[in-house]
């Protein structure tokens, strides 16, 4: 028989382990704010922030194509951070108490039907599974969404459904909406789930949702689900901006065709899958705890819905799913590793070997993080973004404006409405959206330009190749002039002040017939310098970049732009 005294001592010790390595997951998880590479999204998010801590609106003043409320909420941040080169940094900060709710709300759905034990081991990987631990890192709208989705199930299973608590899960599920259109999604899954339980489980506990009780707890919950959209709907009708709205959050994601580069017939897949996977639940899943099957169904039909039928996949589709998925597998892998082993060791051993395969896990997950700690140090991805960012507002007033595919620089309003996102980019490609780039960066005399070209058109790329020259971490005004016998015929498009580099050191040629005498503000249309004597390759640049201190040292003339 099991020394009780043991038992106490190896729950201690494996509640403290387990603290440990949460406490280790945390100090990962801030660590990854400031060495993990910026994804594109993550700018977009705080650029629509920004802008409402600036007082533009979203939809009408900036582009954005979320539902408003996660950059409403971090408006008052962005506000009180201020315009420093480290936003983002601070930004991705605010990320992690979201992180931390999401791991205890994993703890409270597994309890539900699990060993404290299990609960918590459940909370500890899934703090380390690795697509959840960096897709938390990010700033994103995906955070609040998972959050809230994971708040909801956890009202709507932790204690029994009255109609206050139906009210209640509406009311967060209308939040997520708030924060994130594929909300709708995860509530289809999650009913859907609700309505197969009352079909396939044998358990009586279970088959109330069939019940007419069940009918009167759907009133209270969708007066909650409408009242946070109805509450944004009528806030934007009353700044008249609700067809701006409509067009950035549902008119504009709305295009028929797209597929995000995926095959077509991968949908034919999905009837046929479903079914499998019911049979599979009614076969083997029947007979679990209703909480499990809830979680079960509801994971799996997310999963194979995103996978067969969701035109774009993303891997933050995911975030809301991960925890659910760990908290199926830990009845698995405990029973299954404590069974492989109990007739081999000690009656006290079995609960030792999986406690020590959860450690296992857990320092596994540790040292990899920490190698992708350090992997991303040594790309100085993020020290390039901020030194983006610093140039911004060295280079930059309020007033100006900027070009960036999707609010990369961040401080200042962007020259074209149109974020150059995936359904952007597949509008412009099939003509719906008109290319206005080269007119903007024209008329508004645009002279900072983020160095990544890959998502614009050809023909706009080329006009930035032409008329700006890279300074290091961006993009300003400026070309090479090539020399043909000592004399260089240019075109300038963006109307500025200009200065003229020679080999190394000040031009002292001849510009458009007088001699050369320093900064000079160059007009559209055709120019010509002659070079003086020794000039080889001489470089026309904005004249406030050299100023600050920004000049093309390093790059070559006729060497492409680099991106970051």
């Amino acid at each position: 028989m099991q020394d009780p005294h043991s038992s106490r001592l190896m729950a201690r010790n494996e509640r403290i382990c387990a603290l440990t390595i949460l406490g280790a997951g945390l100090t990962l998880r801030i660590l990854y704010v400031f060495v993990m590479q910026f994804n594109s999204d993550e700018p977009q998010h705080a650029h629509v922030a920004w802008g409402w801590a600036h007082g533009l609106m979203q939809y009408r003043d900036v582009f954005d194509n979320h539902t408003p409320l996660f950059h409403m909420a971090m408006a008052p941040l962005a506000w009180m951070i201020g315009d420093r080169f480290d936003l983002l940094l601070w930004m991705r900060l605010a990320m992690v108490p979201l992180y931390i709710a999401m791991v205890y709300l994993t703890y409270l759905l597994a309890k539900t039907h699990l060993t404290r034990r299990r609960a918590i081991w459940a909370a500890v990987l899934t703090a380390f599974f690795t697509p959840f631990l960096e897709q938390s890192v990010e700033f994103r709208t995906d955070n609040a969404w998972a959050l809230l989705f994971l708040a909801a199930v956890a009202i709507a299973v932790c204690a029994p459904l009255t109609l206050w608590r139906s009210f209640l899960v509406g009311i967060v599920l209308g939040t997520a909406l708030g924060v994130s259109m594929k909300t709708t999604l995860l509530m289809a899954c999650l009913g859907g789930a609700a309505v197969a339980m009352a079909f396939l489980s044998s358990n009586e506990s279970a088959r109330w949702l069939s019940s007419r009780r069940a009918w009167f707890n759907l009133i209270p919950m969708l007066m909650g689900l409408l009242l946070v959209p109805l509450a944004i709907i009528g806030w934007f009708y009353g700044q008249g901006a609700l067809d701006d709205f409509y067009q950035g959050v549902i008119g504009h994601n709305m295009l028929p065709g797209l597929n995000g580069g995926l095959p077509a017939w991968r949908k034919w897949f999905y009837l046929p899958a479903l079914c499998a996977f019911l049979f599979a639940v009614r076969k083997w899943a029947r007979d679990s705890h209703p909480v499990y099957q809830l979680l079960l169904l509801t994971t799996g039909f997310c999963m194979l819905t995103v996978l067969l039928m969701w035109p774009l996949i993303t891997r933050q589709d995911f975030t809301p799913i991960w925890p659910l998925f760990i908290i199926l597998l830990m009845p698995w892998i405990d029973g299954r590793l404590a069974g492989s082993v109990e007739s081999r060791l000690k009656e006290r051993w079995p609960d030792f070997a999986v406690y020590a395969a959860v450690v296992l896990v857990g320092a596994s997950e540790i040292a990899f993080g920490g190698c992708r700690v350090l992997q991303s140090a040594g790309h100085h991805r993020v020290q390039t973004r901020l030194a983006c960012w610093k140039a911004t507002l060295d280079l930059t007033g309020p007033g100006d404006t900027v070009m960036d595919p999707k609010g990369e620089l961040l401080f200042r309003k962007r020259a074209v409405y149109w974020v150059f996102e995936t359904v952007t980019c597949e509008r412009m490609r099939r003509n719906l959206l008109p290319n206005t780039i080269d007119d903007a960066l024209r008329a508004n005399r645009v002279c900072v330009v983020y160095p990544r070209l890959s998502r614009y058109p050809q023909s706009s790329q080329d006009f930035i190749q032409d008329n700006y020259l890279s300074v290091g971490p961006i993009l300003v005004a400026g070309k090479w002039l090539a020399c043909t016998e000592g004399r260089a015929v240019f075109d300038v498009s963006i109307p500025a002040d200009y200065v003229i580099f020679g080999t190394g050191q000040a031009a002292r040629g001849l510009l458009d017939g007088r001699p050369y005498q320093g900064e000079v503000f160059l007009t559209p249309g055709h120019h010509e310098y002659v070079c003086a004597e020794g000039e080889k390759a001489p470089a026309l640049v904005w004249a406030k970049a050299v100023a600050a201190g920004y000049a093309p040292k390093k790059l070559e003339p006729n060497e492409r732009q680099g991106e970051i």
